[in-house]
């Protein structure tokens, strides 16, 4: 892996929540910045992606789509005034 790792300025992950694991703990003492989208982490895998981000930058987002970032902060006014009809 750390052929890899050297050949990358920045490492994008979208992968199984378990490669994203092994990432990170491969990257705590490789540093690399990292783009990680894996959903389903628990807590002890979020704690392990905090911890890391203390020694590289990490962009963490469970859900990259533009469309969904933009109508998010939106969502909860429109339910409430679905909910008054």
């Amino acid at each position: 892996m750390l052929n890899f790792f050297e050949a990358c300025d920045v490492i994008i992950d979208f992968s199984q929540k378990e490669a994203t694991v092994a990432l990170l703990n491969y990257a705590r003492t490789n540093p690399k910045p990292l783009v990680i989208g894996t959903t389903g982490l628990n807590d002890d895998e979020k704690n392990l992606l905090h911890l890391a981000s203390g020694t590289m930058p990490i962009l963490y987002a469970t859900n990259m789509s533009l469309g969904r970032s933009s109508v998010k902060p939106h969502s909860k006014d429109s339910f409430e005034s679905f909910t008054r009809i």
